[in-house]
């Protein structure tokens, strides 16, 4: 393996070791499961231009909560400080694709969660959040040419956010319930796009949303977010028939606004080559590996999904890999992320999920300050270890597979 660069502005807070010998979580035996800690990043515990890490958590404890500023009242804008981005060596940050799956995965959801937490749709701290992923993908090798970021103003999408009549909070509500306390607003919010050419201009979208509550939101969704950002530097170089774009879509929980403002942007030539949707979010909420692949029959009923040719072949893939690989991933047929903007345009979707089938771990730390890097590592040693890696291998294998070709 490639030696990293080690970067002197940031210095990694460890987790005591996860996925011990009975670890319900653990995926040990698996040999793309590998420790591999010491290739991390680095990350400083206290850089001036952004926020202390979070305390390490006593994972004895039942309930354990950070104790920082950021918890108490967001009553300053300091608390979510812009970004120096000149102090930051993004190019020492990037991890060799022959890193075990999974890994670089979860070095982005330690980072984001610990780092960039209160991504709140329409403020600097959502903006900061874009930007830092456009110079982290730079340092991956993309170009200018493959990645731009979609800016969209609040008028341009304010008429969608109550789109499916779901009583959606919306940038208002939002302010209102004291999201924006500590943050400086903005009006606008933006996507970052990432695009890799194929041989084909048929194009697989492959989206998360990297905005949050005022919650770390390491679940919600630093986990979907780092799926993507690990598969799209594994997919860079490789020979892909289909063209790729990845799309992490800002103003999520507000309206799903930024997947609204993406798919209306498009040309019809766009829209006509898109063969089908993959969505990420909330990977690391409970134990269960869940996907939901299929279509909507009726623009009515787009929470709960039918199969056609292209959802069973997609299927496949992921019941595969309990042959394959000893991963049990789940088949659910409801949905509930970007991915319903773009079932309800009419097109294939595969969503990704982390839960629990049935509650027996208490993992419902979902909208919450314990959506948090170091509190869910913690309470449930080895769960964000396991599913980045099922996730990460299950992602790549769906869009390598001769199956769709």
């Amino acid at each position: 393996m490639k030696k990293l660069a080690i970067l002197t502005l940031f210095i990694l807070i460890l987790i005591p070791s996860c996925g011990e010998s009975g670890n319900p979580y653990s995926n040990n035996d698996h040999p793309a499961y590998m420790d591999a800690y010491d290739t991390y990043p680095a990350i400083d515990e206290h850089p001036e231009n952004i926020l202390p890490a979070y305390p390490p958590y006593d994972d004895s404890l039942e309930v354990i909560l950070p104790t920082s500023p950021l918890y108490d009242g967001y009553a300053a804008a300091a608390y979510f400080p812009r970004i120096d981005f000149e102090a930051i060596d993004f190019t020492a940050m990037i991890l060799p694709t022959c890193t075990p799956h999974g890994q670089i995965g979860h070095w982005y959801v330690r980072y984001i969660s610990s780092y960039l937490p209160g991504r709140v749709s329409f403020t600097y701290r959502e903006l900061d959040t874009a930007l830092w992923l456009e110079q982290m993908l730079y340092a991956k090798g993309f170009n200018e040419y493959q990645v731009r970021i979609q800016t969209f103003s609040y008028a341009d999408v304010s008429g969608l956010e109550d789109y499916f009549d779901w009583g959606l909070t919306g940038l208002n509500g939002a302010k209102e319930q004291g999201w924006h306390q500590g943050h400086i607003s903005r009006n606008y919010s933006q996507n970052v796009i990432v695009t890799i050419p194929g041989q084909s201009p048929q194009t697989i979208i492959i989206g998360a949303h990297y905005d949050s509550l005022r919650y770390p939101g390491a679940s919600d969704n630093a986990s979907g977010t780092a799926l993507l950002m690990e598969n799209a530097q594994r997919m860079l170089a490789a020979d892909n028939y289909y063209t790729l774009k990845y799309v992490f879509f800002g103003a999520h929980e507000i309206g799903l606004l930024g997947a609204f403002y993406f798919y209306e942007s498009l040309t019809q030539r766009e829209r006509e080559n898109i063969l089908f949707m993959i969505s990420a979010d909330v990977l690391i909420e409970g134990p269960d590996l869940l996907f939901t692949a299929g279509y909507a029959q009726s623009r009515n009923n787009i929470r709960h999904i039918s199969s056609n040719d292209l959802s069973v072949q997609l299927s496949t893939v992921a019941a595969d890999f309990y042959h394959s690989h000893g991963i049990v991933f789940h088949p659910i047929p409801a949905t509930g992320s970007d991915e319903l903007v773009f079932l309800y345009k009419g097109y294939t979707v595969l969503a990704f999920w982390g839960a629990e089938i049935s509650p027996r771990f208490n993992t419902n730390f979902l909208h919450s300050y314990e959506d948090c890097y170091e509190y869910i590592s913690a309470r449930f040693p080895g769960m964000v270890e396991t599913a980045m890696n099922a996730f990460a291998l299950l992602l790549e294998a769906v869009l390598i597979g001769s199956l769709l070709y």
